[in-house]
């Protein structure tokens, strides 16, 4: 920095400025509204986590179907705190973003026999404090 007086005199000072990393927060993709026959499975694509700082950090899902259950596309790589991926109601895994996006895509809900109105599934992801450079 380099200020200088009326009569031209200056003086100049050089510093540093650290600027540090933010963690952002995992973002989700999620499919329009859909609809399913009664007593009829639905496959669910389109959901897709991204996180631009995760790099190879593990991320944690939570997953929740109110009137059913939710089954994984797969589970390789999955460490389950809740549920085991195979028609569960409530889940709970950790994995990669490859791992997690490789096991909700096409995931299969199945509601509970003989319902007939409005499901909530419910999905979030916390990326367990993973900073890396983004």
């Amino acid at each position: 920095m380099r200020t200088t007086d009326l009569g031209g005199l200056s003086y100049e000072q050089t510093f540093t400025i650290k600027i540090s990393n933010v963690n952002e927060s995992p973002q989700i993709t999620l499919p329009p509204t859909q609809s399913v026959l009664e007593n009829q499975n639905l496959v669910i694509k389109g959901i897709n986590i991204s996180d631009i700082d995760a790099q190879n950090g593990n991320l944690e899902v939570t997953l929740s179907a109110s009137n059913g259950v939710l089954s994984l596309n797969q589970t390789n790589g999955l460490i389950f705190t809740d549920g085991d991926g195979i028609a569960d109601s409530n889940l709970v895994f950790r994995g990669t973003l490859i791992t997690l996006n490789n096991a909700l895509n096409n995931l299969v809900y199945t509601p509970n026999l003989n319902l007939i109105g409005n499901e909530t599934i419910s999905l979030s992801v916390n990326d367990l404090g993973n900073t890396g450079s983004g």
